[in-house]
């Protein structure tokens, strides 16, 4: 099943009168289940291209299918309902909200989607306890550790059970040793939840796990 299509996407931005092209074309097909890798030097535009993936930006040309939806032409109140059910993000920076606990983090998508109280509760529990955090459910995020913020963001990330995550940079705040346990882990739920990943990264641990591995270069997408 194809999850993510992109079809001869550009993104060109306008720098004091110049036009910058940043993408060229992409073309590109995510299938469910897969473990991507995107990979590029600084300012190649792999965020640029995540946030088309999400919807948080547009592209100059081209289309962008989430499933079976065209995310071009929608709304912005319709993209935020498309990124909110179908879609999950990984932060590099976690942002996570300070004055939640880690529980209320992980239930606020719930609480956005309409899901009732019980329901939050389970799936809240269900998921902290698989990324090992059930002992946080009521500590803040600046209780925690920089491993332990991540993996609350992940939680979050999936709590709405999404067709895919993005996922930028999300072990590159964190200590050697601290990376490899947060890739182990979405390696894990991938293995094991079918869960679709895809991220921008340079860490050659997270390469390893990859079932593809994308290069970003001059604006085009290559494939290893």
């Amino acid at each position: 099943m194809d999850i993510l299509r992109l079809q001869n996407v550009f993104k060109d931005y306008i720098l004091k009168g110049e036009t910058i092209q940043v993408l060229q074309g992409i073309d590109l097909t995510i299938q469910s289940g897969e473990f991507v890798a995107l990979m590029g030097p600084s300012g190649s535009g792999k965020t640029t291209l995540l946030h088309i993936m999400g919807g948080v930006d547009e592209p100059t040309k081209g289309k962008v299918f989430l499933g079976d939806q065209e995310l071009s032409g929608l709304s912005a109140g319709r993209l935020a309902q498309v990124r909110l059910h179908r879609l999950g993000f990984v932060f590099q920076a976690y942002n996570l909200l300070p004055a939640l606990t880690v529980f209320d983090n992980c239930a606020y998508p719930l609480i956005l989607q309409g899901r009732p109280g019980k329901e939050r509760r389970e799936r809240v529990e269900k998921m902290l306890a698989r990324v090992g955090l059930s002992h946080r459910l009521k500590h803040h995020p600046e209780d925690l550790s920089g491993g332990e913020q991540q993996r609350v963001a992940v939680a979050r990330a999936l709590i709405t059970r999404p067709l895919l995550v993005l996922a930028d940079e999300p072990t590159a705040h964190l200590d050697a040793e601290t990376g490899r346990e947060i890739i182990d882990l979405l390696h894990r739920l991938n293995e094991e939840e079918g869960t679709t990943f895809l991220f921008a990264t340079h860490d050659p641990a997270l390469l390893q796990k990859t079932t593809r591995i994308l290069r970003l270069r001059g604006g085009c997408l290559f494939e290893d």
